[in-house]
């Protein structure tokens, strides 16, 4: 088994993409389009990341009061997030899904409000997938009810966020003693990523500044699997997180672009 080396380079946590760009406390979020409610869907699943990461971290001691203010930043934001979409959403069959994936998070919210524990990692991490799961219908729902046209492609640009938070948490479980558990949606990750980063490639109404953004990230998570590969012996998950950090910098500025893109299309 590796061993773990903890970095004390500077550890920047995210919470949502918002937050992690202005490090400004959590605000109820308003919604006046379509692109914006979906922008705040994906959220919702790069969040439910957020939490298992800072949970994992938290218990390697990487450090901890950062991460465990992160897990508090991100209970608040997926609460704030939920809200505004309830505002917003008039669509009964997402309507109905939002309900769902609230009443699971209530099942889910009090397990982070604990002190991590590793002998519960394997219950929360079940819990949270479904979690992640209920978030993922949200997104496809508001998807199929909104008729924006970029919603697909701000859907693409969460999913790089959401992939990436999620590699430093299953990395992290690695690292935290189950390498069993969490190696293969851990390398399932790096695939992922590739075939997101591939199908947002061929929107055609693409500008050229967000195909520049896109082939950035691919490069970016390159370089992450090289550092993480080449630490053969040793479990590096705070510089690892410090990586992926400056990837989410660029997924916030890609789903920027793509929202100004939607004033177009979607007008």
């Amino acid at each position: 088994m590796k061993k773990i080396t903890i970095k004390t380079a500077k550890f920047l946590t995210t919470v949502s993409l918002c937050c992690l760009l202005s490090g400004a406390p959590v605000w109820a979020a308003v919604i006046d389009n379509a692109a914006q409610a979906m922008r705040l869907a994906t959220e919702q699943r790069i969040l439910t990341q957020q939490l298992l990461k800072s949970y994992v971290l938290s218990g390697l001691g990487v450090r901890s009061r950062k991460a465990d203010q992160a897990i508090q930043n991100a209970i608040g934001q997926f609460e704030a997030n939920n809200t505004a979409l309830l505002s917003y959403v008039t669509d009964n069959a997402t309507r109905t899904q939002l309900t769902q994936l609230v009443q699971h998070w209530q099942q889910t919210k009090p397990k982070y409000q604990v002190k991590p524990d590793k002998s519960q990692l394997l219950n929360l991490f079940s819990l949270n997938e479904q979690l992640l799961q209920q978030s993922e219908q949200l997104v496809l729902s508001l998807q199929q009810s909104d008729g924006s046209k970029t919603g697909p492609m701000i859907d693409l640009a969460g999913r790089q966020g959401m992939l990436s938070v999620r590699l430093v948490a299953l990395y992290g479980m690695m690292a935290w003693g189950y390498e069993a558990q969490a190696k293969t949606g851990y390398q399932a990750v790096y695939s992922g990523f590739s075939e997101t980063s591939e199908a947002l490639q061929k929107v055609p109404d693409n500008t050229a500044l967000i195909n520049h953004s896109l082939k950035d990230l691919q490069r970016q998570l390159q370089r992450i699997r090289i550092t993480a590969e080449s630490s053969s012996d040793t479990y590096i998950p705070g510089l690892i997180d410090r990586s992926v950090v400056k990837m989410l910098k660029k997924v916030s500025e890609l789903q920027d672009e793509y929202q100004v893109l939607a004033r177009t299309l979607d007008d």
